[in-house]
């Protein structure tokens, strides 16, 4: 199991994918959005809804949504270009705009599960 995230805070890895694994051991690393694309499968998205719901009434931002995967792949950008983002249904977390997952019509999506998620250039998409 991992549960992935963007990670928010200033620093080397600001921006980039935090991941943490939990098998074999415990292990938390960081991949650059920009440059990969990553397959989950067997997905759940998560949110802390009271924290997320304070940085919605204007809070500072805290760590509060993950995408729970069961298995993952990682992919150079190069190699993914067959990527059709057309066939793909976005999922948006932004707690500023509303405090839990969404989907392109706004419905509160969270805790839904989803076979494959790809995240691609930053952005996650289910795959139907």
């Amino acid at each position: 199991m991992s549960r992935w995230r963007i990670h928010l805070q200033s620093g080397e890895y600001h921006g980039f994918w935090q991941v943490r694994d939990r098998l074999p051991r415990p292990e938390v690393w960081y991949l650059a959005r920009e440059r990969n694309v990553v397959f989950l499968y067997d997905c759940v998205l998560r949110n802390r809804t009271a924290m997320a719901q304070q940085i919605f009434e204007g809070a500072a931002k805290n760590t509060c949504a993950w995408i729970y995967a069961s298995e993952y792949s990682v992919c150079p950008e190069w190699e993914a270009k067959n990527v059709r983002l057309d066939s793909l249904t976005p999922l948006f977390y932004n707690p500023r705009e509303a405090p839990f997952w969404t989907d392109v019509k706004g419905k509160n999506i969270d805790n839904s599960e989803f076979k494959r998620i790809v995240l691609f250039e930053g952005d996650a998409y289910a795959v139907e």
